[in-house]
């Protein structure tokens, strides 16, 4: 009876080791889709970036770390772009996610995730725009089309164009409440007035 039971347990071992090979394959990252979807992040690689808000700072590619730190200020350089853990939701499977290998402005270096700093970062350093927005000014009522965009507020997110029979009428919008209202391409009224970067 204990020889039929040998090559039971040699197969129940075995399925054992392809389980765990199977779980080891989950874990590890997606290369084709990590190759498909790294150029649409790789132009970023070399560009300096400012925080602009909240980032998280960590040492190595994931947000799991203990270690990560929330950078508030300051400016970074991109060094290259990788693939990383973001989180182990149920099943404890990772969630993959990019990430920016970056230099901080004071010599640090580790990892942010792409889409926090495309959120929470900015390639114009503020300090900088804030002076030539204010050396451009807000949208006046009587300015042109031109005009409201070589402003602070530049072009809008959005144009809706409404055709009557005293003419056409744009609405440009900007979004955060902002609006310019032009009666054949000058402005005749400004919503949000207060300049917002």
């Amino acid at each position: 009876m204990r020889r039929s039971c040998l090559p039971l347990l040699a197969l129940a071992l075995a399925g054992c080791g392809s389980a765990q090979q199977q779980l080891q394959l989950q874990h590890q990252p997606n290369t084709q889709t990590y190759a498909q979807e790294k150029p649409r992040y790789e132009g970023n690689v070399g560009k300096v970036y400012w925080v602009t808000s909240a980032l998280r700072f960590c040492p190595v590619p994931s947000l799991i770390n203990s270690k990560c730190q929330l950078l508030g200020e300051g400016h970074l350089k991109i060094d290259g772009i990788e693939q990383g853990i973001t989180q182990m939701p149920s099943g404890n499977l990772p969630a993959r996610e990019r990430y920016y290998h970056v230099t901080l402005h004071d010599g640090r270096t580790g990892y942010i995730l792409t889409a926090d700093l495309m959120a929470h970062g900015a390639d114009i350093d503020p300090v900088m725009a804030a002076a030539d927005c204010k050396r451009r000014g807000d949208p006046r009522v009587g300015m042109t089309a031109e005009q409201v965009e070589a402003s602070c507020w530049g072009k809008p997110v959005h144009v809706n164009r409404t055709h009557t029979a005293g003419g056409i009428s744009d609405l440009y919008v900007y979004g955060d409440g902002r609006y310019v209202d032009l009666g054949d391409w000058v402005v005749a009224s400004i919503q949000g007035t207060a300049t917002l970067l």
